[in-house]
Formats: C-alpha cells, structure tokens, sequence
C-alpha cells in the first residue's frame, strides 16, 4: 500500500540522515567546512616557537589551491582545497617536533596532515645554535566548500 511505502522510505531517509549527521558535524567541528584560519596557523607557529625557544623556526604557507573532484572522487557539490605547509627548525630534541605538530593538528582549521619530515642531527662544530637536530616538513591544510543541493526529497513526491 502507498503509505506504507512512503513511510518505509521516510525512516530510510531519517535513518540516512542519522548516520551521516555525526560524520558531517565532526568534520564541521574539526574546522574542515569552514574557511581556512591561517591567522590561527601563523600564531600557533609563534606562541609553541616562542615556548620550545625554536628562534630559528621559518615557514612557508602556499596559497590555497583548489583540488580537482575526478581525481578525489568527491560530489560535483564539494570543493576540495589544500594549502602546503613546509617547516623548517632547529630542535634541542626531538620532541619538539613532535609538540609543534601536536599543536598544529589541534586547530579547528581543517585536516591536518603530515606529508613527510626529515630530522638530521647537527655536527658538533656548530657554536651559534642551541639545535641538535635540524628538521625539515612538509605539510597539508585540507578544507572543502559545500554547495547545498536545493532539491526537496518530499517536494518532488508531492
């Protein structure tokens, strides 16, 4: 019968909401649905440089570039972007590495991914520097735009 089905379908489509709901509101809480906040990037660089005394930290933030959706197999309604991050400083140990990252990956400002990181230990005839490693990483910022689809399930059946 008619209302049986409709309401068979009505529980798929809350039951699919329920399921997805979550997923959509970690990633939104995670920062990855919002626009980038390179300010919050840049300022976590200085506060944990300024805290682990890394006076020699530099780093280089790319301009955001938008990823094409064939290769990432996203919907037409998702834009996916990247922003590279490459660090490179000077480490009394190597767990300053690992705080600095911890940091970064803490923001609500998208998916934080590490793509690789070289750590080499300095030579000992280095009088200038507090370092005993040098390290050097590349890093990915990933955010997404999504273009609500206007198109009203019940409204089509009507």
């Amino acid at each position: 019968d008619y209302a049986e089905e409709e309401i068979g379908r009505l529980n798929n489509l809350v039951s699919l909401f329920e399921n997805f709901n979550s997923d959509y509101k970690k990633y939104e809480t995670k920062g990855f649905l919002n626009e980038e906040q390179r300010l919050s990037w840049i300022e976590t660089l200085e506060k944990t440089s300024g805290q682990l005394h890394l006076d020699n930290l530099r780093y280089e933030i790319n301009p955001r570039q938008i990823l094409p959706n064939e290769s990432n197999g996203l919907p037409a309604n998702i834009t996916l972007f990247e922003s590279k991050l490459t660090l490179e400083l000077g480490l009394v140990h190597e767990g300053d590495l690992i705080q600095l990252i911890s940091n970064l990956s803490k923001l609500k400002s998208g998916l934080f991914v590490v793509d690789n990181c070289k750590v080499q230990r300095m030579g000992t005839t280095m009088l200038a520097s507090n370092s005993n490693f040098n390290a050097k990483c590349s890093t990915s910022w990933y955010t997404a735009n999504y273009e609500e689809q206007t198109t009203d399930y019940l409204e089509e059946e009507l």
